[in-house]
């Protein structure tokens, strides 16, 4: 019926939407993590080109991640906040970063992915570390570096130690904050989510 054809037709316009932005913003993180001059990718010039695009699509792109949501489509919701993260941390966006980071976490739980939900703890525990919520910052990074821990992701797990210790230190817990790891209990309890 017509009425089907018009939803399929909704349904495939959102989808290439969703992609299109997750690829645009997948080229903008790479242009943004890559060294000065080093940026030799087909949508951008360079990081200033990405960072103008970013600038220009910020308010559609976080509105993409709240729609992919409410869709049912949870790997986009998981993976488009972690490819804005660098992006949002470096503008001081960080209301944009901690409703984005959110939504990637709850995707990335009801999918099962454990990687996805170490990344967005990670960078949730980043971001509450910058608007000085200690405490739960102190939480979604215990439960970062758990995951990685259980993951075997040593990389994951250093940034979130790394992160663990700047909270523990910014609420003077300067004891544990010289030895984060004793923190990370086996099992993961207090998961923070908004």
């Amino acid at each position: 019926s017509d009425v089907h054809a018009e939803a399929d037709g909704r349904e495939q316009v959102r989808d290439r939407l969703i992609d299109y932005y997750v690829s645009m913003a997948e080229a903008a993180d790479d242009c943004l993590r890559a060294l000065p001059g080093m940026c030799a990718l087909e949508e951008f010039t360079g990081q200033d080109d990405a960072l103008a695009w970013l600038d220009a699509e910020r308010s559609c792109l976080t509105a993409t991640v709240q729609m992919a949501a409410d869709t049912g489509r949870d790997w986009a919701a998981a993976s488009l906040p972690l490819l804005l993260a660098q992006y949002l941390a470096r503008r001081r966006r960080f209301d944009d970063l901690l409703a984005t980071t959110t939504i990637s976490l709850n995707a990335a739980r009801r999918h099962g992915d454990q990687e996805g939900e170490g990344d967005a703890l990670n960078n949730l525990g980043g971001a509450l570390l910058e608007v000085h919520r200690f405490e739960e910052a102190i939480i979604a990074c215990q439960d970062a570096a758990a995951i990685f821990q259980e993951t075997g992701d040593r990389r994951g797990e250093g940034d979130a130690l790394n992160n663990l210790g700047l909270a523990l230190r910014a609420v003077r817990r300067l004891d544990e904050a010289t030895h984060p790891r004793a923190e990370i209990g086996e099992d993961r309890t207090g998961v923070w989510t908004a």
